[in-house]
C-alpha cells in the first residue's frame, strides 16, 4: 500500500495514533445507548433476529447493517464499538487517498489529514452505537470512486447513495450537487444531466423495497422515514428558544396531545401540515433571539 511507503510515514503514524485514542475512548468511556441509539441498537438485535425492520419512525439502514454484523459476531455494544473502530480505519484509509488526489501543497494535505483524523467526533462517535461513521465512511468512499477513473463509477455512486439515503434521507439529494458540480466545471448541460440521473435512478431503485414496505406498512405512501415533522416541532416550536431536543409532550398545549395526532397515523402524525404554525412560531422566536 502507498501509505507504507517511507514517504508517508507521517500519514501512517498519525492515522494509527488517532486510532489509538479511538481505542482508549472506547475502552475507558462507557456509553449507553439512549433515545435514538437505543432505537438503533434494540432494532439492530432483532433483525440479526431475523425480526421486522421496524416502524417508520427513522430510517433504519444503520439499523439493518449492523443487524447483519450481530448476526454474523454476536449481539452487543463491544460488536458496535468494533465495527465502528472499523469503519474509522477505513474512513482514514480513504481520506489518506482522497487527499492525494487533490491539487494543493503537500503541508495543505497534512493539515487536512491531521484535522480529520483527530477531529473530536471522529474519536467521541466511536462509542456510539449510531449512523455517523458508517455514513461518513461512505461518504469518503463515494467521493473517492467519483475521482476515479472508473467508467462505471456512476452506478457504483448510484448504489452506494441509494444506502446513504436508507440510513440518511435527505441524501436523495446527492444526485443534484453532481449536476452542479459538474455544470459548472464542464460547462455543458446534457452530459451532469445524465450522470445525475443514473446517480438519482439507482438511489431510488435502492430505496424502493423500504420505500414499498413503509407504504404497504402504513396505509399510505412512506418514504424512507416520516420523522421529519416531529423533528421540526421539537426544535422549532415556540417554546424551544434554544433550538435543541426537548420532549414534545413537553411543549405547552403540545400538538401530539390533540385527538386529531393521536387518531392519525404514523405518515399523517408527522406531515408537515401539522406543525407549520408551530415552526413559524418558533422561527419568529429565533428571530427574535439572534436579532
Amino acid at each position: 500500500m502507498r501509505i507504507l511507503k517511507k514517504d508517508n510515514r507521517f500519514y501512517l503514524i498519525s492515522m494509527l495514533t488517532a486510532l489509538a485514542l479511538c481505542v482508549l475512548w472506547v475502552v475507558f468511556v462507557k456509553t449507553v445507548p439512549y433515545s435514538d441509539f437505543d432505537y438503533y441498537y434494540d432494532l439492530a438485535k432483532k433483525i440479526s433476529e431475523g425480526g421486522s425492520f421496524g416502524d417508520t419512525y427513522t430510517s433504519v439502514g444503520y439499523s439493518i447493517i449492523l443487524g447483519f454484523i450481530f448476526s454474523i459476531f454476536g449481539k452487543g455494544i463491544i460488536v458496535g464499538e468494533i465495527f465502528n473502530l472499523i469503519l474509522t480505519a477505513i474512513g482514514y484509509l480513504l481520506m489518506y487517498n482522497l487527499i492525494k488526489k487533490i491539487n494543493i501543497s503537500e503541508t495543505g494535505k497534512k493539515m487536512i489529514f491531521i484535522i480529520f483524523v483527530f477531529f473530536p467526533a471522529n474519536i467521541f462517535y466511536n462509542s456510539i452505537i449510531g449512523v455517523e461513521i458508517l455514513f461518513t465512511m461512505l461518504l469518503l468512499l463515494i467521493t473517492n470512486i467519483y475521482f476515479s477513473n472508473n467508467k462505471f463509477k456512476y452506478v457504483f455512486i448510484g448504489i452506494l447513495a441509494g444506502v446513504e439515503n436508507m440510513i440518511k434521507p435527505f441524501f436523495i439529494v446527492f444526485f443534484f450537487v453532481i449536476f452542479l458540480v459538474e455544470i459548472i466545471i464542464d460547462k455543458k448541460l446534457l452530459k451532469p444531466m445524465v450522470n445525475s440521473m443514473i446517480v438519482l435512478i439507482l438511489t431510488c431503485v435502492v430505496t424502493a423495497p423500504m420505500v414499498y414496505r413503509n407504504t404497504k406498512l402504513v396505509g399510505q405512501f412512506t418514504y424512507v422515514s416520516n420523522n421529519n415533522g416531529i423533528v421540526l416541532y421539537i426544535n422549532n416550536n415556540s417554546q424551544n428558544t434554544k433550538g435543541r431536543w426537548m420532549a414534545a409532550a413537553d411543549v405547552e398545549n403540545s400538538i401530539i396531545s390533540t385527538d386529531k395526532y393521536k387518531e392519525a397515523n404514523m405518515t399523517q402524525k408527522n406531515s408537515k401540515i401539522y406543525f407549520l404554525p408551530t415552526i413559524w412560531q418558533g422561527l419568529v422566536v429565533l428571530f427574535k433571539v439572534c436579532f
